[in-house]
């Protein structure tokens, strides 16, 4: 099971879901959204970078003809240490 781990995670994902849905809270529970940690305010988006307690310097939408909507980037450090 992934959430055994002990070391930093990162889940990167198009969930298909908005921010408020249920289906996300599962994992709001054990991570944090990147787009939130780096101080982004609520957007409407329906792919998602969360990972554990990692800081995180910016994270923003990515405009793409390739797909139905935007893509999400995000620079996520993978020191826990030195986490916010």
């Amino acid at each position: 099971m992934w959430y055994l781990y002990p070391g930093p995670r990162v889940l990167m994902a198009d969930l298909n879901a908005v921010e408020g849905s249920w289906e996300l809270q599962p994992v709001r529970n054990d991570l944090q959204d990147a787009w939130f940690a780096a101080g982004n305010p609520s957007a409407d988006r329906i792919d998602y970078i969360f990972s554990t307690p990692l800081p995180v310097a910016r994270a923003y939408k990515v405009p793409s003809d390739a797909s139905d909507h935007d893509a999400v980037m995000s620079w996520v450090g993978l020191e826990p240490a030195s986490a916010p």
